[in-house]
């Protein structure tokens, strides 16, 4: 017969709630494991430091991106994009698209079929709508160069 787990109870330091452990985050640096605030003040705490400090938030969600889906640092992001001359690699605009600040970091989903890369298999940055195509066409070149080559029948045929 398995042992039930134990359940302590705990007071939040900031609202007073008194709850199980359920009720708050671990934390290994802590005595007991736990977080001294209750998840529902931690949930408030980091929404009013990111209304209060947006630019801040932006950066450390950036930081937090490159390094936990592609393996990155910011330098190697910043490099990639200084040997693309600014630009997306595959259209040579310098607009990310829409409603972005940064160009999407296109890799191999072959060897990482998942958004979540080894870091190895970065391929460039690209713009939003390049990087939207090759992954509806799953990075399909033939596909891509038919539709290519419609594209030059269609703007032919327009301006005829």
């Amino acid at each position: 017969m398995a042992t039930p787990a134990v359940i302590f109870v705990k007071t939040c330091t900031e609202c007073g709630l008194v709850g199980g452990t359920e009720s708050f985050y671990r934390r290994s640096a802590s005595n007991d494991g736990f977080q001294p605030r209750c998840k529902s003040c931690d949930h408030r705490r980091s929404g009013d430091r990111k209304r209060k400090y947006p630019e801040q938030h932006a950066v450390y969600q950036r930081r937090s991106v490159l390094r936990s889906q592609y393996c990155m640092e910011e330098w190697q992001y910043a490099e990639m994009l200084a040997s693309q001359s600014g630009v997306c690699a595959a259209c040579g605009t310098s607009d990310p698209g829409t409603n972005r600040n940064n160009f999407s970091i296109h890799h191999n989903h072959r060897c990482c079929p998942t958004p979540k890369t080894c870091g190895k298999c970065v391929i460039a940055l690209l713009c939003d709508p390049c990087n939207l195509l090759l992954g509806k066409f799953g990075d399909d070149a033939e596909r891509i160069a038919r539709l290519s080559a419609f594209a030059t029948r269609q703007a032919a045929t327009l301006e005829g």
